[in-house]
This record gives structure tokens, C-alpha cells and sequence, in this order.
């Protein structure tokens, strides 16, 4: 770029002399560029926080080990993603597993409506729950 070219809007510019300098923006821009760019992300940031709080709707604390436990009758969580496994019902704790190699992370569940059993998350892969306790 050369200095009697045209200049540019945003970002870095040649200065007579041959060095590079930022282009000063004003107050009133760099708040707009922060609403649209970081405000969003704060807000889904804090979303996601308040989701996994205790408490919350859907969010259990602790592991398995704590808060559930063999006969626990349990149904679909908010991270389920299990297609129709469970026949659309409740189902009920048969065994604390491991998921992928985390200790307590996983439940084994037997289905009411199909007879069917696997292994689902409980506060696994970075706090999901693909099922909710009913007791």
C-alpha cells in the first residue's frame, strides 16, 4: 500500500514515513462493534450457565453415584438424542456405568413401554443429561 493510495476505513494504515499505526476509532464505534460482536456471546454464555445451574429445569448436580441410584425411575432429560428408544415413556435405573471411560457417567435403563435397555449419559461430555429423574 503506499500512502497516496486510497484509505481505509477500518484497520491498519500507512503514515507518511512508512510505519503502520491502528486508525483511532471513537467511543461511540468501538461500543457499537462490542454490542454486536461480544454482547450476543455474553448473553448465549450466560444462557448456557444458568441452564446447568442447580436447581434449574432439566440440570442435576453431582454424579450418578449421588443423586441416582439402581430402581430410580427416570424418562427422556434435555439432552436427549436417542431417537425413540424409550417408546416415548419411563424406564427405570438397572445399573451406574461408566460412559467412555468416566466413572458414574453413565445409566443403564430398562424402558417400560419397549422392554429395551442401554446406556445413557448422566453429566457426561461436558454436563449432559439424556435423562431427568421422576421420583
Amino acid at each position: 500500500p503506499t500512502a497516496s493510495g486510497p484509505t481505509p476505513t477500518m484497520g491498519p494504515r500507512l503514515c507518511p514515513g512508512g510505519r503502520w499505526r491502528p486508525l483511532r476509532r471513537s467511543a461511540a464505534l468501538r461500543w457499537q462493534m462490542a454490542n454486536r460482536l461480544l454482547l450476543p456471546l455474553l448473553l448465549v454464555a450466560a444462557m448456557v450457565v444458568a441452564c446447568r445451574l442447580p436447581g434449574a429445569t432439566g440440570a442435576q448436580e453431582g454424579d450418578a453415584a449421588t443423586h441416582v441410584r439402581v430402581g430410580s425411575r427416570v424418562r427422556r432429560g434435555p439432552d436427549w438424542v436417542w431417537f425413540h428408544q424409550d417408546g416415548g415413556g419411563p424406564g427405570t435405573v438397572v445399573e451406574l456405568v461408566p460412559w467412555k471411560q468416566e466413572p458414574g457417567a453413565g445409566l443403564r435403563v430398562r424402558w417400560d413401554r419397549t422392554g429395551d435397555w442401554n446406556v445413557y449419559r448422566w453429566n457426561a461430555e461436558d454436563g449432559k443429561f439424556d435423562l431427568e429423574l421422576l421420583d
